[in-house]
């Protein structure tokens, strides 16, 4: 994994679900900084929106180490509900 992170489309959309979802840190390509425009203030504000060119930015939020060992992830359920475990 390497090299310059590409735009996707969507931005709006998901950042929405994302909020819906509970969500609180989301990585995006530096590429789709004016889409943010079009996402409501209210989950701009509860979305920490992290705008990265490359790979090298996004392997930090990405890769687990020792300190997150009780941090939370979600989990889907059988029924189509994501639950919380711990690592």
């Amino acid at each position: 994994l390497r090299g310059r992170v590409l735009p996707i489309g969507g931005v709006k959309e998901k950042l929405l679900a994302a909020q819906r979802a509970g969500v609180t840190m989301v990585l995006l390509p530096q590429d789709n900084a004016t889409d943010l425009r079009e996402v409501p203030e209210e989950a701009r504000e509860q979305l920490e929106l992290i705008l990265v060119s490359h790979m090298d930015e996004v392997l930090p939020y990405v890769l687990a180490s020792d300190d997150t060992t009780d941090t939370p992830i979600m989990h889907p359920s059988q029924d189509g509900e994501h639950t919380e475990q711990s690592r």
